[in-house]
C-alpha cells in the first residue's frame, strides 16, 4: 500500500481491512497510527514493514494474504472532506490455505484518574 493525505486526517481516517468476505475487519486502525505516526506529526519509519516518508508518502509492506477476496476501506470520520491518494499492489495466486491473516487494531485509554468519566 501507497497512500498519502494531509496531517490533519491522520487520526480522522479509519483504515479497515476485511478478508475473505468477513462482516468484521480484520484491521480497524487510525490511518497514522497504521503507519507508525500517531500523534499527527511527522516522525520518519524506515523498516522492512512501514515506510514513512519525509513528503509524506506512507508505504505498508506488511503481508496480507487472503483466499477468496480482500476489502480496504478508508472511512472519513472527521466533517471536513479530505483528499487521499492511494495504490494498493497485490498480487494473485499461491497457496494461503495454511496462512494466518493480518490482524490490527487500535485501542487508546487514559490512566489518569482525572481524566476518565
Amino acid at each position: 500500500i501507497w497512500i498519502t493525505t494531509h496531517t490533519d486526517n491522520w487520526r480522522t481516517l479509519l483504515l479497515r481491512a476485511y478478508w475473505d468476505g468477513a462482516a468484521e475487519p480484520a484491521v480497524e486502525v487510525p490511518y497514522g497510527d497504521f503507519f507508525c505516526n500517531g500523534w499527527g506529526v511527522f516522525a520518519q519509519v524506515n523498516s522492512q514493514t512501514i515506510a514513512a516518508n519525509p513528503h509524506g508518502g506512507f508505504n505498508s509492506y506488511w503481508p496480507m494474504p487472503f483466499r477468496d477476496g480482500a476489502r480496504l476501506t478508508l472511512e472519513n470520520t472527521s466533517t471536513v472532506d479530505v483528499r487521499v491518494y492511494y495504490q494498493v499492489t497485490y498480487e494473485v495466486g499461491g497457496d494461503h490455505s495454511d496462512d494466518a491473516y493480518f490482524h490490527a487494531q487500535w485501542r487508546r485509554s487514559n490512566p489518569l484518574e482525572d481524566r476518565t468519566p
